[in-house]
């Protein structure tokens, strides 16, 4: 039914007690125990920020001439992190809500920069990404009207090799995509060698550091080599930084640097004309609480270079023990990974169901269906965090019991999988598919194993469809 507005109030108690029971299904964020989602310090004193959040909830980051404040910290945090990515005093940028929002005000940046070089009749601006950049550059180019031309990587790194992008750039092209590292696997783009291509062919480069940008930096100085990537790089022209991953500042956080002003501006809005006061934005929110803002400033200060550094060697000593734990088993690391995040996969055990039985022992890690279109190897990718370093024998202890027990379950075959949702005999329908994907009775609901499986299989266009009707009839104002 129609959920109303209470006719009258109720007790903040009666209040407090309804939010306790709806999140009794999320996932527990204590204990170690989530590889995904969090990024998570074990550092109780950080629990203090929250009075930090709370100070700063109803200060509108937006007129930073009402709260003079928001716009000291603003340049303060985005100093700090243009510092520590060998920034000059020329770098500059802006906080933004997350990394989704960093790239996409960068990409609008790189467009209206095109645009206004090529004047009218200016063709409609490319974007080249490399087909493990995150999915953000891609709703960049959908929300931007802009063209993505999508580039394969290395079938063995799971890298973007230059002369791929050098082939891929054309006079049409507006923004060329890196990753520091790349989400699925943890490897890091040849960034030196894009950037020399960029630059020969005077065109924007973007270095999408949202996961690497507050780790990567102290990798380097505890001694895990690491290529450069960052603005040390000449042709480097703006980056992404999630403070919310790496960072350990609450959800909300990211920064998006420039090289410089110039660059900058074209992501600026404004507006004079109507009635109102003149408009500028400098992403795409207008009011906003500037909580996530001092919370990281905070958090950036608190920690500071010894307390990063501190966190880094315990990420990496959770990350290599997990991986040493990992391959003695028998499992295989996709790709380079490079950093504290990547993924794993088996080419003899249904890794889906290793998935559902490290869930059902209580260890949440991200499940990538990967894609046989692609050549991509189904996997479980984990994020490593300090919080990993006490709990990774356990983890390991968990996963060896799991690994003996299915040693007998292989993958299935698309022919079975077909035949066991009720999709026909392995011939791929793509309406069929659409409508066993989306319906309430369908065998995928009651096993998501089945429906990763599946995914891996399926065009992407299929499962694009099928996610759109599905995610559509989720949110609804319609509830029990």
């Amino acid at each position: 039914m129609l959920r109303r507005l209470p006719a009258k109030s109720e007790p903040m108690e009666n209040v407090f007690a309804r939010l306790e029971e709806y999140t009794k299904d999320d996932i527990k964020v204590k204990g170690g125990r989530l590889f995904t989602y969090l990024y998570d310090s074990g550092l109780e004193e950080l629990a203090r920020i929250n009075d930090i959040y709370v100070k700063f909830l109803n200060r509108n980051a937006m007129d930073y001439h009402a709260f003079p404040s928001t716009l000291r910290l603003e340049n303060e945090v985005v100093a700090m992190i243009g510092s520590l990515l060998n920034g000059d005093e020329k770098v500059t940028g802006n906080f933004t809500t997350g990394g989704t929002e960093s790239i996409l005000i960068a990409v609008k940046a790189a467009r209206d920069q095109f645009l206004e070089k090529r004047g009218s009749g200016a063709p409609t601006p490319e974007i080249v990404i490399p087909v493990t950049a995150h999915p953000a550059f891609r709703k960049a180019a959908e929300y931007l009207r802009m063209k993505p031309v999508l580039i394969p990587v290395s079938s063995q790194s799971y890298l973007v090799e230059p002369e791929t992008i050098r082939n891929a750039i054309s006079d049409k092209t507006a923004i060329v995509i890196s990753s520091a590292p790349n989400f699925p696997y943890g490897g890091i783009d040849p960034i030196e060698k894009i950037a020399e291509i960029a630059s020969e062919n005077k065109v924007w480069l973007h270095v999408d550091a949202c996961v690497g940008g507050l780790i990567l930096p102290f990798l380097d100085k505890i001694g895990v080599p690491v290529k450069k990537w960052d603005f040390s790089v000449p042709g480097v022209s703006s980056i992404s930084v999630d403070l919310h991953k790496y960072g350990y500042t609450p959800k909300g956080s990211s920064v998006i640097l420039y090289r410089n002003k110039d660059l900058r501006k074209y992501q600026l809005y404004v507006n004079a004309d109507w009635p109102g006061y003149p408009m500028s934005n400098i992403g795409v929110q207008s009011t906003k609480s500037s909580a996530p803002l001092a919370a990281s400033w905070a958090v950036l200060n608190y920690l500071g270079e010894e307390g990063y550094l501190n966190l880094a060697r315990r990420t990496v000593s959770a990350k290599e023990q997990i991986v040493k734990g990992i391959t003695s088993l028998g499992y295989r690391i996709v790709g380079e990974a490079e950093t504290t995040i990547f993924a794993f996969t088996s080419d003899s055990i249904d890794i889906f169901e290793v998935g559902a039985k490290l869930k059902e022992k209580g260890w949440f890690l991200q499940v990538q269906p990967g894609s046989s279109e692609m050549g991509m190897p189904p996997s479980l990718h984990l994020n490593s965090s300090p919080v990993h370093d006490k709990v990774a024998p356990d983890f390991i202890e968990d996963l060896s019991e799991i690994t003996e027990s299915l040693k007998s379950r292989h993958p299935r075959t698309l022919d079975q999988i077909m035949k066991e949702v009720g999709a026909g005999n392995g011939k791929i329908d793509g309406p069929k598919l659409i409508e066993v994907l989306t319906s309430e009775d369908s065998p995928l609901n009651k096993n998501k194993n089945l429906l990763y499986e599946l995914i891996r299989y399926l065009p992407s266009e299929i499962v694009e469809k099928a996610f759109l009707e599905m995610v559509n009839s989720d949110f609804s104002s319609s509830v029990e």
